[in-house]
Parts: C-alpha cells; structure tokens; sequence
C-alpha cells in the first residue's frame, strides 16, 4: 500500500505533471505490455512493473518543486525560456 501524504501541495497526479512540463520536463507515460514507463521528452527515464509505482515516482518528482518557493520557479522558468 502507498499513500500519498503531501498530495495537498501537488493538487492532483495531472496537476503536478502539468508543473513538471512547465519546467521543461515533458513527461509522458506508457505501457509497452510488460513494464510502465516515464519518458521525459523522447528519453526514459524510469520503468517499473507497476502503475502505481509510476505514480509514486511522479509524485516523488512533482513533491520536490512544491517545496521549492515560487520566484524561484518563476525564474527557473524564465531561463529555460531564454
């Protein structure tokens, strides 16, 4: 059993990925049949046997930025931008 105890900073799975994509991530996910993965462009960067250990790494990712005060994402952003 997992329970995500900080969801409350993140708001939902899609509301933290949509942050995630924000920072330049561009996460995806997919099931090849056998394993789950998490892409960030074109490029896995996770796999697992379980969907519900996808959703705890991208709780995990989405979980460090929400600490992470808000001028310092919005300048993070601008950045990457540049």
């Amino acid at each position: 059993m997992q329970e995500f105890l900080w969801m409350d900073r993140i708001g939902t799975m899609q509301s933290g990925i949509d942050m995630l994509d924000s920072l330049g991530w561009d996460i995806s996910t997919f099931y090849d049949g056998s394993f789950w993965f998490v892409r960030a462009g074109e490029k896995p960067i996770f796999r697992a046997a379980s969907r519900e250990s996808v959703d705890a790494f991208l709780y995990g990712m989405a979980l460090s930025y929400s600490v992470v005060p808000q001028t310092v994402l919005d300048q993070f952003r601008q950045e990457m931008a540049d």
